[in-house]
């Protein structure tokens, strides 16, 4: 009989305490992918659909990529479907252009959020210095946010509260310094030379790297 109690006291978790293993799709770390604008002109009218596939991770954020604010709401409720079925696991959430825009408003909305990190590349919302701020200080500044195109979108700030960022900036971007001008994002990867992999970023990891890469 004693082998037996200690069987079953082995199987019963702490009371109060999450248990990730009860559910086989938690991870310890669970990961978020948002990619930036695009447009498929082979389709009338343009498609505007961005499925975030082209960043590796465990849930890709598909939205409207000319409307930040569906964007967040996308995010919102991925994570907080995740979030309840998972609430021990580190989430983990990478953003590339707009989709950096997407992940910057997230943040700022819910800034008092714990065991959550985001990783910002070339975010057009990032304020200046250094170089100069993202492009959503200057041409999406617009009344009405260009009469609804990047809706959400206009405004720099660096509003995260509680919530770990890093922000990635290539001085030669122009999305995320607008000071280097649109030749470079035209005409090199520039904005494309970031690691979109956010298996490749620490858990928690913060600050700002600001890079002098012009291809």
């Amino acid at each position: 009989m004693a082998s037996v109690a200690l069987a079953v006291g082995l199987l019963t978790p702490a009371v109060g305490q999450p248990v990730a293993s009860a559910n086989p799709e938690c991870k310890p770390t669970f990961t978020f992918g948002v990619g930036g604008f695009t447009v498929d002109t082979t389709q009338f009218p343009p498609d505007l659909g961005q499925p975030s596939l082209y960043i590796p991770s465990d849930q890709p954020v598909g939205y409207n990529s000319l409307d930040i604010t569906d964007g967040v709401r996308e995010l919102d409720r991925l994570f907080n479907a995740y979030r309840s079925r998972c609430p021990s696991s580190h989430i983990k959430i990478l953003g590339h252009s707009g989709g950096a825009a997407v992940v910057h408003v997230w943040v700022s909305q819910n800034k008092h959020t714990t065991n959550v990190t985001a990783i910002l590349a070339a975010d057009p919302k990032r304020p200046a210095g250094p170089g100069g701020p993202g492009l959503a200080g200057h041409l999406l500044a617009a009344p009405a946010d260009w009469l609804g195109f990047f809706r959400g979108a206009s405004g720099t700030d660096a509003d995260f509260g509680n919530v770990p960022v890093l922000t990635i900036c290539n001085d030669g971007d122009w999305v995320c310094n607008i000071n280097a001008g649109a030749w470079g994002y035209a005409t090199t990867h520039v904005h494309g030379n970031y690691d979109l992999n956010p298996w490749n970023y620490p858990n928690f990891v913060s600050g700002q790297w600001y890079r002098p890469i012009y291809e």
